[in-house]
């Protein structure tokens, strides 16, 4: 067939490659942006030069260039028919934005996945020019000052600054094209192969005026001159002379500079383009009908449902998919005489057991179809992937289509519809694992709920068969020894799988099982045993014989009684999941430390609250006074939720805190990761506010509870200062300073890192700005308030937490890692009081423990060290004022130690090793200038002295006496001294040990390349808390 074209040269192509995409496109350019202005720095410019010379006047900005518009686009003429059963030919005529016209003719196969693009769009216009920025004016440059011999100069004169340039607007958006397509209705389905765009252009960006450049500033007249001299004549007593004064003006201060103006041009948007035409000429045996846009199929609505029309899908099960509602949204009807397949897509869940269903019907412009055919799919028993919950599993569904002749389909067809996966029956257990004491018991019950629409058991509608099963598993409690009642008090055998039926269960209806659990009087502490509970449903297609569809498993552990009249040293915290293992592990470390361990068991007691009643008129926190809580951080598995055990059961850290401070209690928390050792102490304490009219009220009560806090023992009563609030006021009479509270603020930052370095502070602010008049013209202003509250201080860390794994075997308790940390989590007095008792009562056969608790007293040490060391300027001006303030070393220096030792033993070799490694932590934070210049106080050669003084008092009351006790517990004479450095032989132990460890900080030092002051003392209390601790045993 023969066709006419406006140019003779006829493009046939026929596309048997696999490109995906043939375009046609007549687009409009895009427009070019206007070009910016140049532009300079606004400011005004510095002058050196010559006295009293003008400043030059600044650059004009640049105006910007014009940009242009987006270019129409042009249009596409297209007819489309079949050729034959495979093939169809498009061709017709595109209009370029020039107005060039070309023709094209193109045949395809049919079902070829190469899809025609048809673009007409706009071009998008130009975005506007910025002006140039003005530049600043010169300053004028100052008058010389006047002499004896001339007056001062004027001033120069500030250039002014140059003008911003002119903007130009963004351009308008160009107009989109037209296209138009003929068809036969008949070949209708061939659109399927085509895509269209024919959007308008955006319009560009606005654009902005240069701003003009400051006027540069006026040059300062020279300074005014006055001198005197004096004249005499005659001489001896009838000399006279003459006084006289004189005075060279100053010169006037120059003009400053004017500002050039800002640019006037338009900074306005363009405007979109106009929108293009869209048309679809198609012929039918009626004429030609027009359409402005393609059909489009999309999936409206259909319901699923499964045999037993319950209202629930469940594994296993055979669900139908009916009354699929497919709906033409468009003005144009979809092809006549075309099947549209449609299938459902598989996924690991869910397979389709009908391969398609066919549309066979054109729909109308907005209307729709139903497809009768149900589609029938099966949901795989593997979407039942676990029995530990409940199961509610969101499904998909997909459904594909396709066009046949053209195997295309429509992109927007069906997104994913979801679905619940879930069984018919749930079940909820009402009770949690829990500790018994022998003879205890508890309730227990599980509800059972049907979710269904229809009744479930072997009397219900749906008669498959439900069971709750209930069996002790494992454990290592006597099976005789665990009793299990039923609801009638009947004690049921659980080392077999008890049953319990429940023979019809009506929709929405749930039933309790209730029973109870008792372990007996003589059941060993801390043994216990499993409990599995299992909800059983009959099988879809067996329904009489069963299947587990949910399982729970409980423990059942033994536990002690807290008895408050033990007063042991520490307390260990367990729960159901402690073993009897672990509990004795823990027993054997504090017998090993001469330790006595009290437990309490969470599990039975429900909480962990120090601030409950443990006996009349005393609470927990007052019976474990100046003791240490250990918790076993493991993970309990509940309602299906993993769940650290201090978050199960409410733990308060604030009200820890808070008892922690009050009576001295610290914390060591072990959780199941594989970190290093943390300790942390900064926690707010909240109290009752206190309000302060000025700053200097507030320094005041600070330094009031400093003096309490000197007879307070180590953790004082000046942490009731921790939330404080102080009003900042001004009396004036003129303006009021608009800084006065970031000033105040400034002030009071600086106050309290110089007098109180070791402690720490939350400081903000409140602006609240509020005057009232006063008599004769003042005001009085209340600028806001200045909040403060106290934290916890950099010294004494209250919770220590160690993140090795200790619950898997007895010998993770009993572990160098494990001691060290719990050691140092102890209060300061509870190291120094065991210290004593490893002295002076044992005979030294855990050298490994005392290494450790050493250890921990001198990380100790180096942390009060490095906080009041944190600043250079000292807080106090005296070495005896410094030592109050090392409140730990202080401490040690006064204790009273049961009896006295030998120099020259093994345990004098501790206490060397003690002091060395403190005097090296001392050293590492002096400076050249504390050896030469030793008389200003700063707080590295203060801290020094004091520590020097206070050793000598701890080393005197260590080797005191005129009995000592040597290692092998016999006694020996041995003379009294008062300083350490006067015995030698103690001198020399202590010295050598000292080259040790400052050759460890020298590696230290190697390993980090931060200067920040004070860093070295930070960096030595870190090869503790690193387990460095070979470098130390070699030598």
């Amino acid at each position: 067939m023969k066709k006419s074209f406006l140019i003779t040269t006829i493009i046939s192509i026929l596309l048997i490659y696999n490109c995906h995409s043939y375009t046609i496109d007549v687009s409009g350019n895009d427009g070019n942006h206007g070009s910016h202005g140049d532009s300079y720095n606004t400011s005004s410019r510095s002058r050196w030069g010559t006295f009293s010379d003008n400043g030059n006047n600044g650059k004009h900005g640049g105006n910007a260039g014009y940009a242009t518009e987006g270019e129409n686009a042009g249009n596409i003429y297209a007819n489309i028919e079949s050729i034959n059963e495979k093939q169809y030919r498009l061709w017709g005529t595109k209009v370029f934005p020039n107005k060039k016209k070309e023709s094209f003719d193109i045949i395809l196969e049919k079902n070829s996945p190469v899809k025609i693009k048809l673009l007409a769009n706009g071009g998008r216009g130009g975005d506007g020019g910025n002006g140039g920025d003005g530049e600043g004016g010169q300053d004028g440059a100052d008058g010389s000052d006047a002499n004896e011999f001339s007056s001062g100069d004027n001033g120069g004169d500030g250039g002014d600054g140059g003008n911003g340039g002119n903007a130009t607007p963004g351009k308008d958006g160009g107009d989109a094209g037209i296209i138009e397509i003929n068809i036969n209705e008949r070949d209708a389905h061939l659109l399927m192969n085509i895509d269209y765009e024919n959007k308008p252009g955006n319009g560009g960006n606005k654009s902005r005026n240069g701003s003009g450049g400051d006027g540069g500033k006026r040059g300062d007249g020279g300074n005014s001159y006055s001198w005197t001299t004096e004249s005499c004549y005659g001489s001896g007593e009838e000399k006279v002379c003459n006084r006289s004064s004189h005075y060279n003006s100053g010169g006037s201060d120059g003009r400053s500079g004017s500002s050039g103006s800002d640019g006037t041009g338009d900074t306005s948007a363009g405007s979109f383009g106009r929108e293009g035409n869209f048309s679809i000429l198609a012929t039918t045996e009626s004429g030609i009908k027009t359409y402005n846009e393609k059909y489009d199929l999309k999936v409206q609505d259909y319901y699923l449902e499964t045999d037993d029309s319950d209202g629930i899908i469940e594994p296993g099960e055979k669900v139908y998919l009916k009354n699929l509602k497919i709906k033409n949204p468009t003005s144009m009807p979809s092809p006549k005489e075309k099947n549209l397949d449609i299938t459902l897509q598989n996924t690991w869940y869910l397979t389709r057991n009908t391969e398609k269903v066919i549309s066979h019907n054109s729909i109308s412009a907005w209307n729709s179809d139903i497809i009768q055919t149900p589609i029938e799919f099966t949901i795989q028993n593997s979407a039942r992937d676990t029995t530990n919950e409940n199961l509610r599993f969101e499904g998909k569904i997909h459904l594909d289509n396709k066009l046949e002749e053209v195997e295309k389909g429509f992109s927007g067809f069906h997104g994913y519809d979801t679905f619940i996966i879930q069984n018919p029956i749930q079940i909820t257990p009402l009770f949690k694992s829990k500790s018994l004491l022998p003879g205890e018991i508890m309730n227990v019950a599980w509800e059972i709920k049907n979710i269904s629409k229809k009744s479930y058991g072997k009397d219900g509608e749906i008669n498959r068969a439900i069971e709750l099963g209930i069996e002790l598993i494992e454990g290592d409690i006597k099976h005789s020894q665990v009793i299990f009642k039923d609801e009638k008090d009947n004690i049921q055998n659980i080392t077999s799988v008890y049953t319990k039926a429940v023979k019809k269960l009506r929709p929405g209806e749930k039933v309790i099982i209730r029973g109870t659990l008792q372990v007996t009087s003589d059941s060993t502490p801390y043994s216990g045993a499993n409990i599995r509970s299992q909800l059983q449903l009959g099988k879809l297609n067996q329904r009489n014989e069963t299947m587990d569809i949910k399982n729970d498993k409980f423990i059942i552990r033994v536990a002690t009684d807290y008895n408050p009249e033990n007063h042991g040293d520490l307390l260990l915290v367990v729960n159901h999941n402690t073993t009897k293992e672990i509990v004795q592990s823990w027993q054997k470390l504090g017998k090993k430390l001469g330790m006595n361990i009290d437990i309490w068991d969470i599990s039975n007691k429900g909480f962990l609250k120090l601030s409950q009643d443990v006996k009349k008129n005393t609470k927990l926190a007052q019976n474990i006074k100046l003791k240490t809580v250990i918790i076993l951080n493991d993970e309990d598995i509940l309602d299906g939720k993993k769940e650290k055990m201090i978050n199960r059961y409410n733990f308060d850290k604030v009200e820890f805190i808070n008892a922690a401070l009050e009576y001295g209690i610290n914390l060591y928390l072990l959780n199941e990761n594989n970190q290093p050792l943390i300790i942390t102490s900064k926690n707010t304490k909240q109290n009752d506010k206190k309000s302060f009219d000025s700053i200097g009220d507030f320094k005041n009560f600070l330094e009031e509870m400093e003096k309490q806090q000197e007879n307070s023992g180590l953790r004082g009563i000046n942490y009731t200062n921790c939330n404080c609030q102080i009003n900042i006021t001004e009396v004036h009479f003129f303006d009021s300073d608009y800084y006065a509270l970031e000033n105040a603020l400034t002030e009071l930052q600086e106050y309290l890192d110089k007098k109180f370095p070791e402690q720490q502070y939350q400081i903000s602010l409140s602006r609240n700005h509020n005057s009232q008049n006063l008599k004769l013209g003042f005001k009085k202003t209340l600028h806001g308030t200045i909040i403060v509250k106290r934290d916890t201080d950099i010294s004494d860390p209250l919770i220590t937490q160690n993140y090795k794994n200790l619950k898997e075997k007895e010998t993770g308790v009993i572990t160098p890692e494990n001691i060290f940390g719990l050691l140092l989590s102890l209060p300061f007095d509870q190291k120094i009081s065991m210290l004593d008792k490893l002295l002076f009562y044992g005979k030294l056969t855990e050298h490994e423990t005392i290494r450790e608790l050493i250890r921990a007293i001198q990380v100790d040490l180096a942390t009060e060290q490095a906080a009041l060391r944190k600043n250079r300027i000292s807080p106090t001006h005296t070495p005896k004022g410094m030592g109050r303030r090392l409140r730990k070393l202080h401490f040690l220096s006064q204790y009273k130690f049961k009896n006295a030792i030998s120099v020259t033993s093994d345990k004098g070799k501790y206490i060397a090793e003690l002091v060395a490694g403190h005097m090296a932590i001392v050293e590492a934070g002096l400076k050249w200038t504390d050896n030469y210049l030793p008389f200003w106080p700063t707080s590295d050669n203060l801290s020094d002295a004091a520590s020097k003084e206070l050793m000598n008092k701890f080393i005197d009351n260590v080797f005191k006496g005129k009995k000592v006790i040597d290692d092998n517990g016999e006694l020996h004479k041995q003379s009294i001294f008062k300083n350490w450095q006067a015995d030698s032989v103690f001198n020399n132990l202590v010295e050598d040990k000292i080259s040790i460890y400052k050759e460890a900080i020298e590696t230290l030092k190697a390993e980090h390349n931060k200067t920040e002051r004070n860093a070295d003392v930070y960096k030595f209390r870190n090869i503790f808390l690193k387990e460095q601790k070979a470098y130390f045993e070699q030598h």
